[in-house]
């Protein structure tokens, strides 16, 4: 019987090695974001900035209703980029975040062609 595991491991990309990680971040805000609410939007400016710095692009940022406050999607370099960036925003202290990354179609579609 076929390892089938290891082939799907080898399919699998790490993101690590991914140049181009799209990524999520969920935004909550702490008590310190809701007490100088007019701040936040200097400090996602400054966040944005930070990205551009490091090689990275907000796609899209934004309010939500619901278990999370906010939100911005964009595109890191690579992961290590992507850490600096997740600590920039939290070091700003207005949100606690949780992060999601991706990896987009190509990696996957390569592996099946």
């Amino acid at each position: 019987m076929p390892d089938t595991k290891k082939k799907a491991d080898a399919a699998t990309p790490d993101p690590r090695e991914i140049q181009g990680l799209p990524f999520l971040i969920l935004l909550t805000l702490t008590a310190q974001g809701r007490n100088v609410a007019e701040h936040v939007a200097d400090d996602l400016a400054a966040a944005e900035k930070q990205l551009e710095d490091l090689g990275g692009k907000v796609c899209q940022m934004g309010m939500t209703f619901g278990h999370y406050d906010g939100f911005i999607a964009g595109d890191s370099p690579n992961q290590n980029a992507l850490t600096n960036f997740v600590a920039f925003v939290n070091e700003q202290g207005d949100f606690s975040t949780e992060t999601l990354f991706g990896v987009t179609r190509d990696p996957y579609d390569a592996g099946h062609h």
